[in-house]
Order: structure tokens, then sequence, then C-alpha cells
């Protein structure tokens, strides 16, 4: 088996390169949304803040994925 030779994606860069990017939302507009607010979800967005079971269920709803999704993704 190979060894790991990167450090795994922040579920962050996930949330910000596959979902917000492409569908052209701001980090202030997904956080309206989500219920949530724009500092919250933007230390997520930066990777300076891990997902918790609430967000992952938000996050989950808002992108039609599971929340175990986000939640594996640490």
């Amino acid at each position: 088996m190979r060894e790991r030779t990167r450090p795994p994606t922040h579920p962050g860069g996930i949330l910000k390169r596959h979902y917000l990017e492409p569908l052209h939302i701001g980090i202030a507009q997904a956080a309206l949304a989500l219920g949530v607010s724009r500092q919250s979800l933007s230390k997520i967005v930066h990777e300076q803040r891990a997902v918790t079971p609430d967000m992952a269920l938000r996050l989950g709803k808002a992108f039609h994925t599971t929340p175990e999704l986000w939640l594996n993704l640490q």
C-alpha cells in the first residue's frame, strides 16, 4: 500500500472548491442560507475550524449530501 504523502483535505476546502465556487455562492450568502454566522462559516472555509455535528447536518441538508460525509472528512 502506498504511503500518504500529503495531509488530508480539510472539509472547508472541499466546501469551497466543490460547492461554493462552482455555484458562485459567497460565504455570506451561504451562511445566511445555512442559518449560521458569516464568521463561523468563514472559519470553516478558511480551514481554521472543524465541522461540528450541527454544521454537518446543515451542510448535508443544503447540498444534498449526508452529514457523515462532512464529519468523515476531518
